[in-house]
């Protein structure tokens, strides 16, 4: 039986990058954003399936959760990627509504989602993709890396209460990604990491984790 990763933030970026190639390997693949095309695509056993969901939204992810547990049987994994990011400021500059709006989706949503994930059958663990940010300490990145560590600590929270299970937190590095260029709009992108080179890199750190743990 296949196995079945659920990708928050599916549409573009990391996360696209992460979905197409968990699907190539072979893997049932459920993802999901803001402004993901509803579809379906089955290749051989293998099922992908795209959905138009917030993570903000309670109601969305109970449905959602519900979805996955009725249309995937078997090994599942989750991936928290979806995240949002404010430009990079000195803290004085700093408007507290982005803080709340930070939290509401890279902490709160990715929290909600992630509880109730672990309430469906045979889960085998979730992945965060964080950041640097999350422990070092760079001017403007003082929120964002906040609400990345918060979402570490959870993870390693739940790790220790679920033993056997894999939960992790992975830092794919600095990325050609429009949320890059949100924060940081001068970016060099030359200097800037391909989404399809990270996803792959990011893979293969979760196989290594599952192969560690019997899966």
């Amino acid at each position: 039986m296949a196995k079945t990763v659920i990708v928050t933030g599916g549409s573009r970026g990391l996360g696209k990058a992460l979905s197409d190639l968990f699907f190539r390997r072979g893997w049932n693949v459920a993802t999901f954003s803001r402004t993901s095309d509803e579809l379906e695509i089955r290749d051989g056993q293998a099922l992908f399936l795209s959905k138009r969901a917030d993570i903000r939204l309670e109601r969305d992810m109970i449905n959602l959760t519900r979805l996955i547990g009725d249309r995937f049987y078997g090994p599942k994994l989750l991936i928290l990627n979806a995240g949002t990011v404010t430009p990079s400021r000195p803290f004085a500059e700093s408007d507290v509504g982005e803080l709340r709006r930070l939290l509401e989706t890279n902490v709160i949503g990715n929290s909600l989602l992630l509880s109730l994930f672990l309430r469906l059958p045979d889960t085998i663990g979730a992945v965060h993709i964080t950041s640097d940010a999350a422990s070092h300490n760079y001017p403007g990145w003082g929120f964002y890396g906040a609400t990345k560590r918060a979402m570490d600590h959870i993870i390693a929270n739940i790790a220790v209460e679920t033993g056997g299970k894999v939960f992790l937190s992975v830092d794919p590095g600095d990325m050609d990604t429009e949320m890059h260029m949100t924060a940081e709009p001068g970016a060099d992108r030359r200097t800037l990491k391909s989404p399809e080179k990270a996803a792959v890199e990011v893979y293969d750190k979760i196989m290594e984790a599952l192969e560690y743990a019997g899966y």
